[in-house]
């Protein structure tokens, strides 16, 4: 998860994060989720990973204004030519991937410190659309 500093105030317009590699994650290999009106991913490498990379930007209902969320100069490998399984065999799970996961506002995100148990990961969005997404 890349996440605004909660400290720094710019953050709640925009937020950056950049020179990042991701490598056969189960999810993302990098993902954000957060209230803000601008998120930027860029110079990031993204390989093999489940369900690729992305973001999405959390606005109240009655913000509309242009919500920005950039994806540049990254490189991703969707689904490399290094096996999942361990040498031995001993176990091995098949899994369609991809490189880029949907990214979008809604009205509502998730905390970055959650405060009560959840069975569905930070990108299983339960929430309505939000206006201005570009």
């Amino acid at each position: 998860m890349i996440y605004p500093d909660p400290s720094k105030s710019s953050h709640s317009t925009c937020f950056e994060g950049s020179y990042f590699t991701g490598y056969k994650n189960y999810y993302q290999g990098a993902y954000a989720y957060y209230k803000t009106k601008s998120v930027k991913f860029s110079f990031m490498t993204m390989i093999d990973n489940k369900d690729g990379f992305g973001a999405a930007i959390a606005n109240s209902a009655n913000e509309f204004q242009e919500l920005l969320i950039e994806l540049s100069d990254n490189k991703i490998y969707g689904d490399s030519e290094i096996s999942d399984c361990p040498a031995d065999g001993s176990f091995c799970k098949s899994y369609n991937k991809f490189g880029i996961i949907l990214s979008g506002a809604t009205y509502a995100g998730k905390a970055l410190m959650l405060d009560s148990e959840s069975a569905l990961p930070m990108t299983k969005i339960k929430s309505i659309a939000s206006w201005g997404g570009v």
